[in-house]
């Protein structure tokens, strides 16, 4: 490379670093937007609960460091949150075992029809509002049970599936979700330390194990369904109960509770907002999902259910 081309070449790269910084301008502080940060808050009533409880949170960075720790959850501790029925507000306090602000039931009852409002406020923050109405009570009409049983050694193995039924009000706009139960009773003998073990006695526990419903999370609406009868997915049991000799354990009292949840609107458009939300799982090509909220001058949502169960005894 001759002299004359190195000069060259360091007089272009000059010229064009000028031109970039010239593309660069300056803001005067002054004029830039000023916003007071904003809660997070997460409320959910229902008539079924013992407790009132808020969670008030700070915001997290999208850009940055984050917290990888879930049980870091940047809660504010100082807040002042009040939660009216139009006619009675109480102040719920601080529980630092919980790091929520909580109150018993009992001080406000959650009633169906009743519209709550919810105010939170903390230094350096704006205050915020937000509202909701408990939806009314849907009771559950019947469970539709089937199971499967196969051959298994001197006896046979039983798997069940269950499924929901209940009827939709008429004129009334509600929306849906459903959980289930299976309780069972078990007795297993409990052996000497000697060799060979002999049976010392047996002993009775009982067992508690969540349904999964096989075509995933369900949020029901019953637009241009007023007043029909709806029926949920199925509940499958993914244990095999065996029955006949050499059983390590005798499984008895088999029951199923599935449980209707009846969502007010809040709810159930952050609940499927948030469902559509994992399923995309970092998807660089899933269509971008906005979260909603419901509080005013804040972020998160305060949102009502309302619960009902109904149960069933397995053969």
């Amino acid at each position: 490379m001759t002299r004359t081309t190195s000069l060259y070449l360091a007089l272009l790269s000059a010229l064009m670093l000028a031109g970039c910084g010239s593309l660069v301008q300056e803001v005067d502080p002054g004029r830039l937007p000023t916003a007071t940060a904003k809660l997070v808050i997460h409320s959910y009533l229902s008539p079924q609960d013992t407790v009132l409880a808020v969670l008030v949170q700070a915001p997290q960075a999208v850009i940055g460091q984050q917290q990888n720790n879930t049980s870091i959850r940047n809660v504010v501790a100082n807040a002042v949150v009040d939660l009216s029925d139009g006619t009675q507000t109480v102040r719920l306090p601080f529980s630092v075992r919980d790091q929520l602000y909580r109150l018993p039931i009992a001080r406000l009852p959650i009633l169906p029809g009743r519209t709550y409002t919810l105010s939170v406020s903390a230094p350096g923050f704006a205050a915020t509002t937000a509202q909701s109405t408990v939806p009314v009570t849907v009771l559950p009409t019947g469970i539709e049970v089937d199971s499967v049983r196969s051959p298994q050694g001197q006896g046979s193995s039983v798997r069940y599936f269950s499924r929901l039924l209940w009827r939709d009000p008429v004129s009334v706009a509600n929306f849906y979700t459903v959980s289930g139960t299976m309780r069972f009773d078990v007795t297993v003998p409990i052996f000497s330390r000697t060799n060979p073990p002999v049976v010392l006695r047996d002993t009775t526990f009982a067992g508690t194990r969540p349904l999964r419903l096989e075509s995933g999370v369900e949020i029901l609406g019953d637009q241009s369904r007023d007043g029909q009868a709806f029926i949920s997915g199925t509940f499958a049991d993914n244990v095999n109960y065996y029955e006949g000799p050499g059983a390590t354990g005798i499984t008895r009292n088999k029951r199923i509770t599935l449980t209707l949840m009846t969502l007010d609107g809040v709810y159930f458009r952050y609940q499927e907002a948030l469902s559509r939300y994992q399923t995309a799982n970092d998807n660089p090509f899933a269509e971008p999902v906005l979260i909603p909220s419901n509080i005013q001058n804040g972020l998160g949502c305060f949102a009502a259910l309302n619960r009902a169960s109904i149960t069933v005894r397995l053969k």
